[in-house]
């Protein structure tokens, strides 16, 4: 029987404008305008990100700590602070952004379900107004992002400890991403999971699982 739905944010409720990649929201600023301002080649900004992402991921370096190696490796006498800042609001979530049907959907679960979410993300979030964030938020039980527990996504142990922050058994729990690898971890393991398309699909999917 069936207690828990767990979501992905980035690419389910936040949309991305295009085709996900886990890295895509990160490495649009690093690579394009970051690249262009400071005259780093776009070719190894990114090739320096994807070295560093994990540890981004995990929270065991910071942004700001990134950007201070970069400098360091570049040479380009960074005003670190203003670049973090600037990254940040290059990267703000906008209201606009959300899947607000989704989120509609997910408000009628909870008359039924507890409603967590779990989020591969780095510590970059920036809201000028956050009151519609808190809202958003707040319709979940549990959030877990991967830089604030130190776990990451498609990692076997992210998902064990997942299920004991919630204190529940895998075949009780359904999973909901829009990365194929991250969904396939989640199976492996016994929590049955479903691909992000769009909400009409969830929801059919959902339906075979007895949930309307």
């Amino acid at each position: 029987m069936y207690k828990h739905i767990i979501f992905d944010f980035g690419g389910v409720f936040l949309y991305l404008g295009k085709k996900n990649n886990e890295n895509h929201g990160y490495h649009f600023y690093l690579v394009n305008e970051f690249s262009k301002k400071y005259g780093v080649p776009r070719g190894k900004i990114a090739k320096m990100f994807e070295a560093h992402h994990n540890r981004l991921h995990t929270g065991r370096e910071t942004p700001k700590q990134f950007l201070a190696l970069v400098d360091k490796r570049f040479n380009k006498n960074l005003d670190v602070n203003a670049v973090h800042l600037e990254w940040k609001k290059r990267h703000r979530l906008r209201k606009e952004e959300i899947n607000w049907k989704l989120v509609r959907y997910m408000q009628h679960l909870k008359k039924r379900y507890k409603v967590h979410m779990f989020s591969n993300a780095i510590d970059l979030n920036y809201t000028p107004d956050p009151k519609w964030l808190l809202r958003l938020q707040g319709n979940f039980d549990s959030i877990f992002m991967s830089y604030k527990e130190k776990i990451k996504k498609p990692d076997r142990s992210a998902f064990i400890y997942v299920l004991k922050k919630i204190k529940a058994k895998p075949e009780e729990c359904i999973f909901v991403d829009d990365l194929r690898q991250n969904v396939a971890a989640a199976n492996k393991i016994g929590i049955k999971s479903f691909l992000f398309v769009n909400v009409d699909k969830l929801k059919s999917d959902m339906a075979k699982e007895n949930i309307i």
